[in-house]
């Protein structure tokens, strides 16, 4: 059954999860909120609304990512991180969870604020960590990130590669040291708990931000894998939110370009060591183990800087400045990460 505005309301009465007097009392307001899939919002009148999701191509990939999500819906359902789950429908491949009312993503929070409060940081590091103890020691296969093997990736084998983004791959693949570095990155990968795997901030709900609440939504690429990977994915956002602030239609200089950066790093920095700090107490790190998985989540935050370069111009026909820009900071965080915690992200020596 493929999901339509109109026959949603059927739908949900089939289910029990609306009643039919709340139908004929026009109580049922839905709005098609779909994307890269069928996703619709629910609101019940007075009573808690609902996000409903169906996947949009019936393609063996697209169900993997979809069952994937719905077990890790029923998996992690006591966690306080997620969306109440209301039913799973396996036929037609769809999701009921709760509408996540007043909340935003936290991409558009930030955006809309032009700062990053330290209390948002903060919890960014408790709600990854309360999922990551949770979950330790399961037993999955684990994956390891495409991105860390995208320096021995054919260019062929890319579905639908935009100019931007085969240009992106020529500079990493033609540069001898990103290579080494990238395998180097790899082997550190050490799987020991489920990780979300594609944490960054479009996909954190923020509900309250006086006493901040955080969600975490579309567990599509959940795995077995290594938690520095969510934690560093979280370091490169805020980093990314640095970079796009850069006046890249002035110059191209890169003193004039930090220099001129409408979000100093300065000014992000406190929400960064907030953000370490909430995730290194949840994970119950001493102060030397906390160093030394910083430095991991530094580097694995730089191979995502190279995704989220890559993602950025999926549809673009020239690499960017920013695209440029955002490699470069990369590849400086790989060779040099004690410098890049110190001096990016605003961490002592102590």
């Amino acid at each position: 059954m493929i999901l339509t505005t109109r026959n949603l309301p059927h739908y949900l009465l089939s289910r029990n999860l609306v009643s039919y007097e709340s139908i004929v009392d026009g109580d049922l307001m839905i709005t098609d909120a779909s994307h890269r899939n069928r996703a619709f919002r629910v609101l019940c009148g007075s009573r808690p609304g609902y996000f409903v999701k169906q996947i949009k191509e019936w393609d063996a990939a697209s169900i993997g990512y979809w069952e994937n999500e719905a077990a890790c819906y029923r998996k992690l359902m006591e966690l306080p991180i997620l969306p109440r789950h209301h039913a799973t429908d396996f036929d037609s491949r769809v999701l009921v969870l709760d509408l996540v009312s007043g909340s935003e993503a936290l991409s558009e929070y930030h955006r809309r604020l032009d700062s990053c409060p330290v209390p948002v940081g903060r919890r960014q590091g408790t709600a990854l960590s309360t999922m990551h103890v949770a979950t330790k020691g399961a037993e999955q296969d684990a994956k390891v990130p495409w991105i860390l093997s995208v320096h021995e990736t054919n260019p062929a084998w890319f579905d639908a590669l935009s100019p931007a983004n085969a240009r992106l791959l020529e500079i990493v693949q033609g540069d001898v040291e990103y290579c080494e570095i990238l395998s180097e990155v790899r082997k550190e990968w050490q799987p020991s708990c489920l990780i979300h795997g594609d944490v960054k901030w479009d996909n954190f709900l923020i509900q309250d931000a006086a006493d901040p609440n955080l969600l975490l939504v579309d567990w599509e690429m959940a795995s077995y894998g290594d938690p520095c990977w969510d934690a560093g994915s979280v370091l490169q956002a805020y980093l990314n939110f640095w970079i796009y602030s850069m006046p890249f239609h002035e110059s191209t200089e890169p003193d004039l370009l930090v220099g001129r950066a409408q979000r100093p790093l300065a000014q992000l920095q406190p929400a960064i060591r907030g953000f370490w700090e909430g995730y290194a107490s949840g994970m119950s790190y001493d102060a030397q183990l906390s160093r030394t998985m910083l430095m991991r989540s530094a580097r694995f935050g730089a191979a995502r800087m190279i995704q989220s370069a890559y993602e950025m111009m999926h549809h673009w026909q020239q690499m960017p400045p920013v695209g440029v820009a955002m490699l470069q900071v990369s590849l400086n965080i790989l060779k040099r990460p004690a410098d890049a915690v110190r001096n990016l992200l605003g961490f002592s020596d102590e």
